[in-house]
């Protein structure tokens, strides 16, 4: 039941073990397994349009240009790609949920700021493969360097925003570092 398509996305390290989005199904009894890994996929389906939603009602200041933009995403574009390999789904989810968290930073406290883009980070570096986890960090900078303008670079070191943000990216990366324990150990 762990073998989907002749993937073994459950027990492949390569793809969905050191993830903490898959983490309950690990606890749930064998023959539930299927039941909850579908559920997954609808509420991460779900999340995706939100999260969506969010970033881009930032992003165009328009709700209905906003919503349509987010449906094509969810239902459209990536999603496609993201449920028919699963493991992929978590990636554009978190992808969208730090540009959601990243362009409204100064609008809630620092600690849930600090907490929402450190989560969303560590499912992005361990919820797929090294390649499309790679892919969709490129993509988070380039839209986050392009929402940028030179005036925000010049006083970037004395932003306490900014600084929540990259404290949040380097706790992030140390705890997925957890990803080259296997490799390391082949060394």
């Amino acid at each position: 039941p762990y073998i989907l398509g002749g993937i073994d996305f459950a027990g492949s390290t390569h793809n969905f073990v050191y993830s903490p989005a898959a983490w309950p199904l690990f606890l749930l009894p064998h023959e539930w397994f299927q039941w909850g890994f579908h559920l997954r996929v609808l509420l991460e389906t779900w999340l995706l349009g939100r999260f969506a939603y969010a970033f881009l009602r930032e992003e165009f200041g328009s709700r209905s240009i906003a919503f349509l933009a987010a449906l094509t995403a969810q239902l459209g574009t990536n999603a496609f790609f993201a449920v028919t390999t699963y493991a992929c789904l978590t990636l554009y989810v978190s992808l969208y949920g730090a540009l959601a968290v990243l362009f409204t930073l100064d609008r809630r406290p620092r600690w849930q700021s600090f907490l929402a883009v450190w989560f969303a980070l560590v499912l992005v570096l361990t919820s797929g493969n090294v390649v499309y986890a790679a892919g969709i960090v490129l993509i988070l900078a380039t839209l986050v360097v392009h929402r940028l303008r030179p005036s925000d670079l010049a006083r970037w070191h004395r932003d306490p925003v900014a600084w929540v943000a990259l404290s949040a990216v380097t706790c992030a990366v140390l705890v997925s570092a957890i990803r080259l324990l296997p490799v390391a150990a082949t060394l």
